[in-house]
């Protein structure tokens, strides 16, 4: 799959998007905005043609001004960030892979969508329509709960980050003076919120409450 057909599945329709590039010297990142697919998948191949390790937002904001949570319009997926390596939480991506099918099967969760990082994984469950970032919110604070008690070490701070930025396919890793390529490895299928939401077990009436109120009830929800 190429950088802008995944792009397409993860990203909302409306809204401006975010392309971040770093490199490992410690310079400033460079930072610009988009109001289209094309031209963020240009950028991101210059960054990577410049050896710059290329980052996208997950989400759409309302302004092409600060890539914050508050700036959120909307979301279109719901995503994983697992680690493996040597001093990581899986050893290998095989590893990874192996933990997160156990966790699908358990709480009968879609197909997701899985990207190589270089070396660790990260994975998606695109959504048909996008949603609201409140609607996101509720439900991505529920995947964090069920990734925790099936034993999925996800990085916790990522799942429910709706500003978060991940590293888009077709660019590459230059970790550890290597060059490796971010890659699909598997294509899940687009689904219908409501599926992700009976898979966690999310009540609606747990959606619309307020930020404070969902974190103490986050525990309470039945899978």
């Amino acid at each position: 799959m190429d950088t802008e057909k995944f792009l397409s599945r993860v990203w909302p329709t409306k809204g401006w998007y975010c392309i971040q590039g770093m490199k490992l010297d410690g310079s400033y990142p460079v930072i610009t905005w988009h109001d289209n697919i094309p031209d963020a998948c240009n950028e991101i191949d210059r960054l990577t043609q410049n050896s710059f390790n290329a980052y996208y937002a997950c989400a759409s904001f309302e302004k092409n001004t600060k890539r914050e949570q508050a700036n959120v319009q909307a979301c279109k997926a719901f995503w994983l960030d697992i680690d493996c390596g040597e001093r990581k939480p899986y050893l290998t991506q095989e590893a990874g892979i192996e933990a997160l099918v156990g966790f699908c099967n358990k709480y009968s969760m879609p197909v997701p969508t899985v990207v190589s990082s270089g070396y660790g994984i990260h994975v998606y469950w695109c959504l048909k329509s996008e949603i609201s970032r409140s609607e996101w919110k509720g439900v991505s604070e529920q995947l964090k709960v069920k990734c925790r008690e099936a034993g999925l070490l996800a990085d916790a701070s990522v799942t429910s980050d709706e500003a978060r930025i991940l590293r888009p396919p077709g660019s590459k890793n230059f970790k550890n003076g290597t060059e490796t390529e971010v890659e699909v490895y598997l294509e899940g299928p687009l689904v219908e919120f409501d599926v992700i939401k009976a898979a966690l077990g999310v009540m609606d009436i747990f959606l619309n409450a307020p930020d404070y109120i969902r974190r103490e009830l986050t525990p309470l929800q039945k899978s």
